[in-house]
């Protein structure tokens, strides 16, 4: 999830050592919505 965050690369364009990038992007945004990075007080 970070390579994404740090490269600002597009998810479709993932090494192949990932698995398929809409499995990822799943993956990510569901983490997202359950942990937010950060929060506006």
């Amino acid at each position: 999830c970070c390579y994404v965050v740090r490269t600002g690369c597009a998810w479709r364009m993932l090494p192949s050592e990932f698995p398929h990038w809409d499995n990822v992007y799943k993956t990510f945004r569901r983490w997202r919505l359950r942990w937010p990075l950060c929060t506006n007080p």
